[in-house]
């Protein structure tokens, strides 16, 4: 919907609402960050905060695999397990450093949390990439 604007409004329209989502993302992030690390704040006092922001940055990656804003080339099984596991590394690192886990047993609890949530989404992301690349390869073609 351009709401009556030519073509020249509506990509400056476009850009102007790209910088400032991620700039209003990255606000929010840093938010959460220095509430809990730095304020040291109960995570219930902002745990809305943090669920929205998660879900937002999650799907607005989805979204720009499906609608075809990135184009994803063909990954090898090898790359997709090295994401897998990056992720779940980084996951699992950030999730005892939050949590202040020390221990080999809470740490291995984490790890398991995260890998199942990490392979989810590699998998979800994975499929919609896909089908982002169909849909576009059918507009191209005309099928």
């Amino acid at each position: 919907m351009t709401f009556g604007m030519d073509e020249r409004t509506v990509s400056i329209v476009q850009k102007a609402c790209t910088v400032l989502y991620f700039l209003t993302i990255a606000a929010l992030g840093i938010d959460l960050v220095v509430r809990q690390f730095v304020l040291g704040l109960p995570v219930s006092g902002y745990d809305d905060l943090a669920m929205i922001f998660t879900a937002n940055v999650l799907l607005f990656v989805g979204v720009v695999l499906y609608c075809g804003g990135v184009t994803v080339p063909r990954i090898r099984a090898t790359w997709l397990a090295a994401i897998y596991a990056a992720w779940v590394v980084v996951g699992t690192s950030f999730t005892a450093f939050k949590y202040g886990t020390t221990s080999l047993d809470g740490i291995l609890g984490h790890l398991r949390i995260v890998a199942s949530i990490v392979g989810i989404m590699v998998t979800a992301y994975a499929l919609l990439a896909y089908a982002g690349n169909r849909k576009t390869e059918r507009k191209i073609t005309g099928k």
